[in-house]
């Protein structure tokens, strides 16, 4: 039982680890400048240099991949600063060097280009308009799908059994955000 555990938290590491992974590179190759975009097209230079500085878009793309994983992480190398302590929060486990520990920390999933607030914050702003489209979708599935599972069982091998099985499969299809926009007043709350 513990191997098989075992092998299925690797597993699921491994996935994690590729997520960040592509998701991380899809950003990279994307022809769109960060620093363009809080800075706008006019920007001088100087100013482009200061952000990409700001946001560590001035190291190599695997020094920043190095940083994003450190970031990511629970467990995570950071300087021994105050500074560095209030940003991430840490609790220091034990020295590494000098100047760095290893820090048992929440994952930073630093700031936003566009707004420049944390994208922590960001998510903790959506999460009850998601939550309310998350519930109105599977109730009107758990509401369809009890009607339609009903009307194909009494119905067994009749056009109400084909037409409820092709509207469940056109449902299973759909995006589950589309039962959520036909409620009504659920656009007030997006």
């Amino acid at each position: 039982m513990i191997p098989y555990l075992l092998r299925k938290l690797m597993y699921g590491l491994a996935v994690m680890l590729g997520v960040v992974f592509v998701v991380f590179f899809l950003f990279n190759i994307l022809p769109v400048d960060p620093a363009r975009m809080t800075q706008g097209q006019r920007a001088d230079v100087q100013s482009l240099q200061a952000v990409r500085k700001e946001f560590g878009l001035d190291k190599p793309v695997p020094v920043q991949f190095a940083y994003y994983l450190n970031d990511l992480s629970p467990l995570g190398i950071h300087l021994n600063t105050a500074d560095e302590q209030q940003r991430y929060g840490y609790v220091k486990l034990f020295p590494v060097s000098k100047s760095k520990v290893l820090a048992l920390k929440w994952p930073y999933l630093r700031r936003s280009y566009q707004t420049r607030k944390d994208v922590a914050s960001l998510l903790m702003e959506v999460i009850p308009n998601t939550l309310v489209l998350a519930a109105a979708a599977m109730i009107f599935a758990i509401i369809i799908g009890v009607f339609l599972g009903v009307a194909s069982a009494v119905n067994k091998d009749t056009w109400i059994d084909k037409l409820a099985i092709s509207f469940s499969t056109l449902g299973i299809s759909a995006p589950s955000f589309l039962p959520g926009l036909s409620l009504p007043g659920s656009l007030v709350l997006c």
